[in-house]
């Protein structure tokens, strides 16, 4: 256990370290231009070495939460910038933009049936007469501005069953949302 109370998991002590101090930010422990304690601090508090102290701050340098300034120390990031953790898995990318303080939404540019091209045949292994998928285009919006274009395929089936649900919501909410449903579906 590290002495801030954060139990240990699979995920390596500095993603761990990373997503608490990133944590503390968010619920404004740090402001915007507050220097955070030194390396040697970070790490007597977490009671980790200070390698696992600098892979924690480099995640947070690499999703633009702090910045360092030689000789001076860490400095957390005016809070324009949006910021999603590929390292955090279990946070879902609209979720992550409203922690961020943004409205997120998005909006379906095209759902439809179409030909598998030959490596979305592969990846979702599909064979026979199960050639066709359900693609979908859609951009990412944070407040109104957009920031991304999503490109999804789904198995015929599976894109036909969720039409409504994943063109209105979030791919990866929808998905799992349904999976949830499902399950409890199985056990009554």
């Amino acid at each position: 256990m590290l002495k801030s109370g954060v139990s240990s998991t699979r995920q390596p002590l500095h993603i761990i370290i990373s997503e608490k101090l990133k944590a503390q930010i968010d619920a404004g422990l740090y402001v915007s231009g507050e220097r955070l304690p030194s390396e040697f601090d970070l790490g007597e508090l977490f009671g980790v070495s200070r390698t696992t102290i600098r892979h924690a701050v480099a995640n947070l340098i690499q999703q633009g939460i702090v910045i360092t300034q030689q000789g001076r120390g860490i400095f957390v990031c005016d809070r324009q910038k949006i910021s999603f953790s590929m390292s955090n898995p279990l946070m879902h990318f609209d979720v992550a933009l409203q922690q961020q303080g943004y409205t997120a939404k998005i909006e379906s540019i095209a759902f439809q049936l179409v030909d598998a091209p030959p490596e979305v045949a592969k990846k979702l292994q599909l064979s026979g007469a199960l050639l066709s998928v359900y693609q979908q285009k859609k951009i990412i919006y944070a407040d109104d501005t957009p920031i991304a274009m999503e490109i999804d395929y789904f198995p015929e089936k599976i894109g036909h069953a969720l039409t409504d649900q994943l063109q209105q919501g979030f791919t990866y909410s929808t998905l799992t949302a349904k999976a949830l449903v499902l399950s409890l579906q199985k056990l009554a």
